[in-house]
């Protein structure tokens, strides 16, 4: 008696909508004040409904969102998954940084913070500028 061994049967699995979620503007660093879009593409059709997530923010059911102005409250993880039969989704890490220059009076206040909390404060005052207008820059630097 002879055995016919056959090989198990194998299912490709190819995924023709792969799904890209696109940052623009496209940098590593995003800062507060600046608009953010951010893009979830899939190509295959145009049938494709869209869920953003996290969904306690208000997204749009479009393949866009659109951040106006960044803020700090913006950051965080988000998805965007793309439904027509089975569902597609993709994730972004988006971190909003925060980058403090105060202009006060032509007077530019730059605070560093170094080890044991000591607090360097470079204020470059133009001629025009006075004493309270120094102070305002110490107390300013002093509280953020």
């Amino acid at each position: 008696i002879s055995r016919m061994i056959r090989p198990a049967a194998s299912l490709l699995m190819s995924t023709p909508n792969k799904p890209s979620l696109i940052l623009q503007p496209n940098w590593s660093q995003i800062y507060i004040g600046e608009k953010v879009t951010l893009r979830c593409e899939i190509q295959g059709g145009t049938e494709w409904t869209y869920e953003w997530r996290p969904t306690n923010r208000n997204f749009p059911p479009s393949s866009e969102y659109s951040i106006i102005s960044a803020t700090e409250s913006h950051s965080g993880e988000y998805s965007c998954r793309g439904k027509r039969g089975s569902s597609v989704v993709i994730f972004i890490l988006l971190t909003i940084i925060s980058v403090i220059i105060i202009t006060l009076y032509n007077l530019f206040l730059y605070c560093f913070s170094f080890s044991f909390h000591q607090l360097i404060l470079l204020c470059f005052l133009c001629s025009t500028c006075f004493k309270s207008v120094f102070k305002i820059c110490f107390n300013v630097c002093f509280h953020l």
